[in-house]
């Protein structure tokens, strides 16, 4: 049977932050002293970007930030968006297949990017950091201006605001609208700042910063260099617990995040022989601790996850 769409509820979500965030899509509520130059310059095309990560626990390989900025013009049909994001969901409520299938149709209609932290950062940084750093990539692949960065707990840019859920007024209902027009002028919106591959053809957007580590990919998230991703004008940003089970916005980021990082271990699996990367992903699966008790850490583990081995995340799809 298939299963029922969340994205009205997801969508209600985030149409109520965005009426909260910037009324009559004019000002800013401002709950801090964001610019009114991020507002100004971004209502022609988007007011949010959602952001989520795939990879925090895992022992080996990158953490992966999405990030989905939604048209602002599709956001305001409804109906519409039901009907192209039917099966967008958290990803961790998604099969494989309707993670690829879910992925695509996001890549289809919205401004995609995503950004990585290698192993040798996530050591030298630490992982609340390095996940700043790859949402910081992220945000600076996207190339167009948000008002407001929407995150999953945990994960942030540094610009933090407080808001509070319960004053978001989610919509009872979506109003019908009159029968969708084409795709149109949202054909030229999409991937703005990302790739567009058909779903498998993983060396399309395995781009990762790993250039510390051999035979990873060496394409670097740009930008890469940290003096320019601190010059980055990052909008402010709130986070929510759970917020891919409640933001349309950072489902779909989490779906770009896991896909994305799937697909990279799938091809580090390749490169890195032994290990069955492609089958755990890098987490600390029963079958990947007995690997690396027998063949000891590959350049792609992160040495600093490796002491807590017994208690890591055992997530393996």
């Amino acid at each position: 049977m298939r299963r029922a769409t969340r994205v009205p509820e997801l969508l209600a979500f985030d149409l109520a932050l965005r009426g909260r965030w910037v009324p009559n899509l004019s000002e800013p509520a401002r709950p801090c002293d964001a610019p009114l130059s991020w507002v100004h310059a971004a209502r022609a095309e988007t007011l949010l970007a959602g952001f989520d990560e795939a990879g925090r626990g895992a022992l080996a390989g990158p953490i992966v930030v999405g990030c989905v900025a939604f048209p602002g013009e599709l956001l305001d049909q409804p109906e519409r968006v039901v009907g192209l994001l039917a099966e967008v969901d958290d990803s961790k409520a998604l099969s494989p297949k309707a993670r690829e299938r879910a992925f695509a149709a996001t890549a289809s209609c919205a401004s995609w990017s995503f950004g990585c932290a290698s192993a040798r950062e996530i050591d030298r940084l630490g992982i609340v950091a390095a996940a700043e750093l790859a949402a910081r990539r992220a945000y600076g692949r996207l190339e167009i201006p948000c008002a407001l960065a929407v995150f999953d707990r945990g994960l942030s840019m540094g610009t933090k605001v407080e808001l509070d859920p319960s004053s978001l007024s989610p919509l009872s209902s979506l109003s019908p609208l009159s029968p969708w027009s084409s795709l149109g002028s949202l054909s030229s919106l999409s991937c703005r700042g990302g790739r567009c591959p058909v779903p498998g053809r993983s060396a399309e957007m395995s781009i990762c910063n790993e250039e510390s580590e051999p035979k990873e990919p060496t394409k670097l998230n740009r930008p890469n260099k940290l003096n320019e991703l601190n010059r980055l004008n990052v909008p402010p940003g709130v986070a929510f617990t759970k917020g891919d089970t409640r933001s349309l916005h950072v489902a779909a980021a989490s779906l770009v995040a896991k896909v994305t990082r799937d697909h990279l271990l799938e091809r580090l699996s390749r490169a890195f022989p032994g290990y069955e990367f492609a089958q755990h992903k890098g987490y600390g699966t029963e079958g990947h601790r007995r690997l690396l008790a027998r063949r000891g850490p590959s350049p792609l583990h992160r040495l600093t996850f490796l002491h807590a081995i017994d208690g890591a995340d055992t997530q393996s799809c």
